[in-house]
């Protein structure tokens, strides 16, 4: 049987799923470790099964007494992962199921069942691998991603972490991925706003998705023009990771036509640069789309 404590997690991954909130975890067990809590993930992933097929047998209308008391019993887990926001449907299958309506406990059920195994997968997909992770150029991304060397990160209570994270975003740099397959171009790039932003490179767009699973850019810069795929192939591979449905995209092209701008923008870029451009018009762009980006989510927030 695997041990439990031996899952690990990428906490950069696990940050990016919505249906898990670590600072609410933190706050109600400030005293959980790091260790801990991956121990708690892992008891509902080996869990998931289980639930899943007792949460069908009560959608199918089958379910009898004590598979709403196994329901009930996960509340309290769920709870302290962090995953609230299932909270109310846990209840309301329990309490229809008290209450006989066994219907409404269906409707519940069916939707719960669904929701458990999503966050299942994702957080499988979430799990470190023994393999180092790099960038495209070959050197380590762990310091890039927000992650710590286990040796100490495991060691430190879930709040004290995530303290030092938030410290850490709130004084790091924006990052861009900058994506063209001219190494020239993408030095130009680089030398231009690396000053002011970390700017990652990528000359390969095959390796895009891989990549995004590493670093979160706050905005991108897609050379229109590639040999394997273009900047248009890249946009729905970047649209289809939840947290950059709204991130920035400016495309760096050397044709100006308003058929091609018109259709970059109806893909879902914010902007195009015609090159070769002047540095200013890059700086002053990209900026721009930054600054956007940053006054929207405070007023989602």
């Amino acid at each position: 049987m695997e041990n439990l404590y031996n899952r690990r997690f990428d906490f950069a991954s696990l940050l990016k799923i919505n249906d898990i909130d670590l600072r609410m975890a933190a706050r109600l067990n400030p005293t959980m470790f790091i260790n801990e809590y991956f121990h708690l993930l892992s008891r509902f992933i080996n869990q998931t099964a289980n639930l899943v097929i007792t949460l069908d047998r009560i959608a199918a209308l089958q379910g009898e007494k004590y598979d709403f008391q196994i329901v009930s019993s996960i509340e309290e887990m769920m709870n302290n992962m962090g995953c609230n926001k299932f909270m109310t449907t846990i209840d309301e299958i329990v309490k229809s199921g008290k209450m006989g309506h066994k219907e409404f406990s269906a409707l519940y059920a069916e939707k719960l069942s669904r929701d458990i195994y999503d966050l299942c997968t994702r957080l499988k997909k979430a799990e470190k691998k023994s393999e180092n992770k790099t960038t495209s150029n070959g050197s380590p991304a762990n310091n890039q991603t927000g992650e710590s060397p286990d040796y100490t990160f495991e060691e430190l209570p879930l709040s004290k972490f995530l303290a030092q994270l938030e410290h850490e975003e709130a004084t790091r740099k924006m990052r861009i991925l900058a994506i063209d397959d001219s190494p020239v171009m993408l030095q130009t790039i680089s030398s231009v706003l690396s000053e002011d932003y970390t700017v990652y490179r990528l000359a390969n767009p095959t390796m895009l998705e891989k990549i995004l699973k590493q670093i979160t850019p706050e905005l991108f810069l897609l050379d229109y023009k590639m040999p394997e795929l273009s900047g248009f192939d890249l946009i729905p591979i970047i649209r289809s990771f939840e947290e950059h449905q709204n991130t920035p995209i400016v495309f760096l092209t050397s044709e100006g036509a308003s058929d091609y701008v018109t259709s970059a923008l109806t893909l879902g870029a914010r902007d195009y640069i015609v090159k070769p451009f002047q540095p200013d018009t890059l700086r002053e762009k990209v900026a721009r789309h930054i600054v956007r980006k940053n006054l929207l989510e405070k007023r989602a927030a």
